[in-house]
């Protein structure tokens, strides 16, 4: 699909997300007068992009001619960096000094992804590069917001995540592998737009030891997947 407009960004909001705000359900993010500040944040990439001003900085043309969001591109000169200045640049402008983040933090997940996982692809003989630009190009395809989950929650910082106590859940870790992918339990301290984005790119937060390769991973999921709770 093209660059998405605000209004279609809006609609894709309103779905079966679970986030709760000071201990009430919200049930539309887009109307919350608190998570609503966040998604109008966000819209402002969407409103930009929209605006014929500023296309040629913030859109490229794929090959069917439709214009998409630059930075989306895996960044691989000086010339690609400088332009993403000055998309960052003008954001800052138009939003009183804070740019609308409605991708930064999830593409320097994904683009950090990119090169780790050629790393481990070379050493181990696996197919995990391939596997983060197809999932760049669901990105660019459906112009996601997309943001990144980090910190662990940690409980007691003196300890590998495996030693955690009273349980394990202080850090996101592999639960169950299954033909059709994993199942994963834990907690991060989500960033502020979380609640208003199309995906998730979760990271761990720390070097991990062979006792924590259950802690050791890294994957893209909506918000609205069934057994996410924000609070």
């Amino acid at each position: 699909m093209p660059i998405k407009t605000p209004q279609q960004y809006y609609e894709g909001l309103r779905d079966e997300r679970v986030v709760y705000l000071k201990g009430k359900r919200v049930k539309d993010v887009t109307k919350n007068p608190i998570t609503r500040i966040a998604a109008d944040w966000c819209a402002m990439d969407y409103v930009l992009m929209q605006d014929p001003r500023y296309q040629p900085l913030m859109t490229v043309k794929n090959k069917k001619g439709e214009l998409e969001s630059f930075v989306f591109q895996p960044q691989k000169s000086a010339q690609n960096l400088l332009r993403r200045r000055e998309i960052i640049k003008l954001g800052a402008r138009v939003c009183n000094g804070k740019p609308p983040s409605a991708k930064w933090t999830g593409i320097d997940a994904l683009n950090a992804l990119g090169v780790v996982s050629r790393r481990i692809d070379k050493q181990c003989g696996t197919s995990y590069a391939k596997r983060v630009e197809n999932y760049r190009k669901y990105l660019i395809e459906n112009d996601c917001a997309v943001v990144a989950a980090m910190t662990d929650v940690k409980g007691d910082r003196s300890l590998r995540p495996s030693k955690q106590q009273p349980h394990n859940d202080y850090y996101v870790h592999i639960v169950e592998e299954r033909t059709g992918g994993i199942v994963v339990r834990g907690a991060k301290t989500h960033i502020s737009l979380s609640p208003v984005v199309d995906e998730i790119i979760v990271l761990p937060c720390r070097n991990m030891h062979e006792d924590d390769k259950d802690y050791a991973v890294a994957f893209a999921i909506p918000p609205k997947t069934k057994g996410i709770t924000m609070i």
